[in-house]
């Protein structure tokens, strides 16, 4: 643990006081984390701007309750974050949003969309124009709602998304023209089964 402490030192630039040393025995203790799994978070944290030991301490209670507990799980948990990230600049560029990180909410749709449905940054931005188009503000509840309904169709690119919004639009048309016909049928019955009547009678 001290020799913890000195190599922490070190990754952070600067001596660790009583607090947080105390930080750093939790996520050990507490939360079963080894000392190697501490010294890569910890170097996740510095790569991204978030060296504080608040932030640190955050991020090792959900490594703890996620059971990131060995070299191997760390290091793909360090990939997965370090592609949301990536996928968070492409798609705020795209968006115009002008926060160099997502929030730990936007962080964990983006997972979701990204590591478990596959998502590209082309179809998240899709998502986003939709949201737009039908509310006043951003809202990721709203953008999810759109891509879980996309994955359910099975539609993965903005060509499958758009082909499935003309084949919609056909099928409303049919059915309008189907309506119509029918009216101008029934028009024409109750027309036909009026009384005649005739001049003079």
């Amino acid at each position: 643990i001290a020799h913890m402490f000195s190599d922490i030192e070190q990754l952070l630039g600067k001596t660790l006081g009583y607090d947080s040393q105390c930080i750093l025995l939790m996520m050990h203790d507490q939360y079963g984390l080894p000392v190697e799994v501490i010294y890569m978070l910890i170097s996740y944290c510095v790569s991204i701007g978030k060296a504080n030991l608040a932030y640190i301490a955050k991020v090792g209670k959900t490594w703890g309750e996620k059971e990131i507990d060995t070299i191997e799980k760390a290091d793909e948990q360090i990939k997965t974050l370090n592609l949301c990230l990536g996928v968070w600049k492409q798609f705020a560029t795209l968006a115009g949003i002008p926060n160099p990180k997502p929030t730990s909410s936007q962080a964990a749709y983006l997972n979701t969309w990204t590591v478990e449905l596959k998502f590209s940054v082309d179809m998240i931005y899709l998502a986003y124009e939709e949201m737009l188009d039908h509310s006043g503000k951003i809202s990721f509840a709203y953008m999810n709602k759109v891509l879980m309904n996309w994955h359910e169709k099975g539609l993965k690119t903005p060509e499958d998304v758009e082909k499935d919004k003309q084949a919609f639009r056909e099928k409303n048309q049919k059915k309008k023209d189907t309506d119509t016909s029918y009216d101008m049928a029934e028009f024409n019955r109750r027309a036909e089964s009026l009384p005649v009547y005739k001049k003079g009678v």
